[in-house]
């Protein structure tokens, strides 16, 4: 019960990472081609 509870939550903590990495690549992108 306790590990399936903690694999959920690796699962939504990874998937939190890549969606920030994600948009703060996107945000970076836009920085970068911004000044051009």
């Amino acid at each position: 019960m306790a590990s399936s509870y903690y694999c959920k939550l690796s699962l939504l903590f990874i998937a939190l990472a890549v969606a920030s990495a994600i948009l703060t690549g996107q945000k970076a992108d836009a920085q970068l081609l911004g000044p051009i």
